[in-house]
């Protein structure tokens, strides 16, 4: 484990470049068994994936003051105003994926693992880096 950089400002200053000290409420999702999910049932599964993303993105982060990051296949990085939001968020992702999954086969199911980090990131109006955020 490393030692924190303590060349970074706690001030959350212009760092210059257009980077930006910020503290930020993160909430990392994916899926979890993916790799088994998308060997078995490919198209059905990116479809279900896809379909319930657009539904918390369209529904429950504007519930929760949270908005979208990042989007990598399987994964998302959300970000939210309070943690109280993104933990209320992280719930009713779980209801909504659980919600999805009725009638189907169990080995079918998408199940969600999720992380929630309030950290100091690195932010350049397009992107995050840093610690906070990897």
């Amino acid at each position: 484990m490393t030692a924190p950089d303590s060349t970074l400002p706690t001030d959350f200053a212009d760092l210059g470049f257009g980077l930006n000290a910020q503290r930020r409420v993160l909430l990392v999702a994916d899926m979890v068994e993916s790799v088994r999910l998308m060997q078995r049932h490919e198209w059905e599964t990116t479809q279900r994936w896809r379909s319930l993303v657009q539904t918390l993105v369209q529904d429950v982060l504007p519930a929760h003051q949270g908005t979208l990051v990042q989007r990598r296949g399987d994964g998302l990085m959300l970000e939210f105003e309070s943690v109280t939001g993104a933990a209320a968020a992280a719930f009713e992702c779980h209801r909504r994926a659980d919600a999805a999954n009725q009638g189907r086969p169990g080995d079918q199911h998408i199940v969600l693992r999720m992380g929630l980090h309030h950290a100091e990131v690195l932010a350049d109006g397009i992107d995050l880096y840093g610690a906070g955020c990897s």
